[in-house]
């Protein structure tokens, strides 16, 4: 629609505009993307439903912003147009889903991110060791447990605290680490990994 009225960015800016407003009614609680979307892109989005909303009388709806860091390769934005884009599947011909999450985790969601080998090859090692240590617990136990007891329910709020305090993915992977060293019950361990959408099976 709005792609017939204005072209290019302000034809951008209005054509997400246009969305928030006929899908969502103007009405949701997150909106994200990169921290370069911040000005202008996102504070044209937020000023103009600011003053729909003041227009058509409604309480101002005040959703919750989350911007992310930017994906790097030697100090410059990936991007297609530069062509220095690596794609998922490529990366997926060499590695498991799970190092790429970890490589992703192990680096705050609000700052620029520089991909180079050593992150790769840290997220690598992290992913075996996880892995390596549900596979010798299925071995002992024969399938691992699907519930947890008080205790670890216990501990576990301790994991869920680390989250919390902005995201802290990183020292959430360090958690895991450190109860998968300590011996930690396997079901336990599952809960938490699973919860950061890794999956071993």
């Amino acid at each position: 629609y709005f792609r017939n009225l204005v072209s290019g960015i302000p034809g951008w800016h209005y054509q997400d505009f246009h969305i928030i407003k006929s899908v969502f009614n103007n009405d949701y609680d997150i909106h994200g993307g990169a921290e370069e979307l911040i000005y202008p892109h996102h504070e044209f989005i937020f000023r103009i439903s600011h003053q729909l909303q003041k227009i058509n009388h409604v309480n101002e709806k005040k959703p919750k912003w989350i911007h992310i860091g930017i994906l790097k390769i030697k100090s410059k934005k990936m991007s297609n147009s530069i062509g220095n884009t690596i794609t998922i599947s490529d990366f997926l011909k060499k590695y498991s889903p799970n190092s790429l999450k970890i490589l992703f985790l192990l680096e705050p969601y609000n700052k620029d991110f520089n991909f180079n080998r050593r992150k790769l090859k840290d997220a690598v090692i992290l992913d075996n060791e996880i892995s390596s240590y549900f596979l010798s617990q299925s071995f002992k136990n024969a399938n691992l447990p699907q519930s947890v007891n008080g205790s670890d329910s216990q501990e576990f709020s301790e994991f869920l605290r680390i989250l919390n305090n902005n995201y802290d993915t990183k020292s959430a992977i360090s958690h895991i680490i450190k109860c998968i060293r300590g011996l930690e019950s396997a079901s336990y361990v599952k809960k938490m990994t699973d919860l950061l959408g890794l999956h071993y099976h």
